[in-house]
């Protein structure tokens, strides 16, 4: 159960993070008061789609199609901009999830995938997943403050029609 719960807050940071690059991806700044809710939806959505019994990767095209309904329904993108949105940040997902494995398959000296699998739901496994975690906080975090010291420079260059 205490692991359960651990998995749902790192999914829930996880997806705050990803919606936050999502909507700079789509130059939208989102509101904060409207991702940590979903993020929580989402996770226990995410985990629950995972305890069916359907093959490996149809949870994530499932999580893939949430999630851009999450982005059109909610934070009012169109279907173009949550369709790439979502793929953007999947693809960067995959992409730090598939260097952190990498590292940590030659770190543990040969293990091999099928062992990895084993040991997914151990404290230690836990562990070797923070680091795409923090990158993915450090990347929310820079990609927010560069859009909206963006759109600051914009909105200030337009001129204001009461002047």
């Amino acid at each position: 159960m205490f692991f359960s719960i651990l998995l749902i807050l790192r999914n829930t940071v996880e997806t705050c993070c990803l919606l936050i690059i999502g909507g700079c991806t789509a130059k939208k700044i989102l509101p904060i008061s409207k991702i940590l809710p979903l993020s929580i939806i989402y996770s226990i959505i995410i985990m629950l789609i995972r305890m069916l019994p359907i093959k490996f990767g149809i949870h994530t095209i499932i999580s893939m199609i949430i999630m851009i309904f999450f982005f059109y329904n909610f934070f009012k993108l169109n279907i173009n901009q949550s369709a790439i949105a979502v793929f953007t940040t999947f693809v960067l997902l995959v992409a730090i999830e598939w260097l952190n494995s990498y590292f940590f398959l030659n770190l543990l000296e040969g293990l091999s995938l099928k062992e990895m699998g084993k040991a997914i739901n151990t404290p230690e496994m836990f562990i070797t997943g923070l680091p795409p975690l923090l990158i993915l906080v450090l990347l929310a975090l820079v990609a927010r403050i560069s859009l909206s010291r963006k759109l600051k420079s914009i909105n200030e260059s337009i001129p204001n029609k009461s002047e």
